[in-house]
């Protein structure tokens, strides 16, 4: 497993357009499995055919790396930890069975939003429950976390294009500037910043270097967080309102992108967290945003993490690797979960 972990490693991919990482976890799965192999356009699942088939249940591993910038890829968020696990959980399965139908999921493009979505089909079988996790650094290692309602926060990407009048600089009381309502929105980020509520300012470019000509048109990029769905379009509505009543006289135009619904897990799946792994409640959900989420909606289900450390850096920091010893403890809480 570990050798399948380095491989993956060294060989990053961004969401969508991983080849070889498919192709390194379908090799491996042949080679050493004999379990029924399913396409979805989002990825890939393997079926343990079990005598009894008491229960159907799924287990989700992700496994696009992280694209920091165009020339920096890596897989700063673990997914190489994520499918290597999986991957151990398969062996088990092999050496030990189960009383239940298992259902290994492998995903795509997790990081964009896009993979669990292409991946609904997998609920055309029936499936009792499924689960997914996320290593968690900053973490006890080895410790398990959950969250009765929200494990982690709903966003999406806001992309506002606002437009004025030009003037000559040395007359700018003859044009609209954008600069007040481009303040106010920033002012708006700096009063959200709990989980309830989040702003976060990705880019801000108002003008041209052009000294002769007052600025009139300006982009704000943001990025917006809740712990429920319907806080997030509150959210939206908030900022848009926020335009208007700044200066009528701007034109807005904006765009929503990169949507995450919010994790919510499902109480009796929760429960079984709790019982069967000895999951703690989280003081407060995760900030980032999960596409597991999408499963959430469309069937039973929860989502968990597992500590990688206190000491570890920060995932989708250049510094963060996971674990190696991490990928046995996640395989064994998984098969717990599906023994």
């Amino acid at each position: 497993i570990y050798n399948l972990f380095d491989r993956l490693h060294e060989n990053p991919e961004p969401s969508g357009k991983e080849y070889n990482t498919r192709r390194i976890i379908t090799e491996f799965m042949k080679e050493n499995t004999s379990l029924e192999y399913h396409e979805l356009p989002g990825g890939f699942y393997y079926v343990y055919h079990s005598r009894r088939g008491e229960k159907n249940i799924a287990l989700r591993a992700d496994y696009d790396a992280v694209s920091l910038d165009r020339n920096t890829i890596g897989h700063y968020c673990g997914h190489d930890g994520h499918s290597s696990a999986l991957c151990a959980v398969a062996l088990k399965l092999m050496e030990s069975g189960s009383q239940n139908n298992v259902y290994l999921l492998f995903q795509s493009a997790e990081e964009n939003g896009e993979g669990a979505k292409n991946c609904l089909g997998l609920f055309e079988e029936k499936i009792d429950a499924i689960y997914g996790q996320h290593n968690l650094p900053g973490f006890a290692f080895g410790e398990v976390y959950t969250a009765e309602t929200t494990f982690a926060c709903a966003s999406c990407g806001m992309i506002l294009k606002l437009k004025g009048k030009s003037s000559h600089a040395a007359y700018p009381e003859l044009g609209i500037s954008p600069a007040k309502t481009v303040s106010r929105i920033l002012e708006l980020s700096d009063r959200y910043r709990t989980p309830e509520k989040m702003i976060t300012v990705i880019e801000v470019k108002m003008g041209e270097e052009s000294f002769g000509v007052m600025a009139h048109e300006a982009r704000v990029c943001l990025t917006l967080r809740s712990t429920s769905d319907s806080t997030l379009e509150e959210l939206e509505n908030e900022i848009l309102d926020c335009i208007k009543a700044t200066d009528e006289q701007i034109q807005c135009e904006f765009e929503l992108t990169d949507f995450f619904p919010a994790t919510v897990n499902h109480p009796l799946s929760c429960s079984v967290l709790k019982e069967r792994i000895h999951a703690q409640e989280l003081k407060e959900p995760m900030r980032w945003s999960e596409d597991f989420a999408w499963y959430l909606q469309k069937n039973e289900g929860a989502f968990f993490g597992i500590g990688a450390g206190l000491k570890q850096p920060p995932l989708h920091s250049e510094t963060y690797c996971y674990p190696k010893p991490l990928i046995d403890v996640t395989a064994k809480l998984f098969y717990d979960l599906c023994k």
